[in-house]
């Protein structure tokens, strides 16, 4: 259960800083993204906590095909 105050990811984004959740308001988490200063809400069932980022996040860089093949990012 996400209460006020835990800090959070997007299940589909689970990259940056955690957001701060700040209330709940008609049944939506209103959360704070600290990188964006910015308020967002979204239903309990998209977060997860910071904690659990590596249960459902996304697999780490060294799994991606750009590095299983030995190809770098260009920037």
């Amino acid at each position: 259960m996400i209460a006020v105050g835990s800090k959070v990811y997007l299940r589909a984004c689970a990259f940056g800083q955690p957001g701060t959740v700040v209330r709940i308001e008609r049944n939506r988490a209103v959360v704070l993204w600290h990188d964006l200063d910015y308020l967002t809400r979204h239903k309990p069932e998209s977060l997860m906590e910071a904690d659990n980022r590596n249960e459902i996040g996304p697999e780490p860089p060294e799994k991606s095909p750009q590095f299983s093949h030995g190809m770098e990012l260009c920037a």
